[in-house]
C-alpha cells in the first residue's frame, strides 16, 4: 500500500478515478454504475460488474492514481 499524499486530496482523487474510468476501454461500459469514495486516500469502489476483468482493471486503475 502506498502512503497517503495529504498534498492530494480526497475529491481531486476521487475526481481522478472516475475520469480514468470514463476513458478506459475496459471500464467504460460500467463507469456509470461504480461509485468512488475516497477518504483520506482510501478508495472504496462500489457497484456493478458484467465481466471479472472490468473488476481487475477499476481495481488497476484505482490502485494507480496518485494520491491513492
Amino acid at each position: 500500500m502506498v502512503a497517503w499524499n495529504a498534498s492530494t486530496n480526497d475529491e481531486t482523487v476521487r475526481t481522478r478515478i472516475e475520469e480514468r474510468l470514463r476513458s478506459n476501454g475496459i471500464t467504460r461500459p460500467i463507469a456509470t454504475r461504480v461509485k468512488v469514495t475516497v477518504q483520506e486516500g482510501h478508495v472504496t469502489l462500489a457497484g456493478t460488474v458484467d465481466r471479472t476483468s472490468e473488476l481487475i482493471e477499476a481495481e488497476r486503475i484505482a490502485r494507480l492514481t496518485d494520491g491513492v
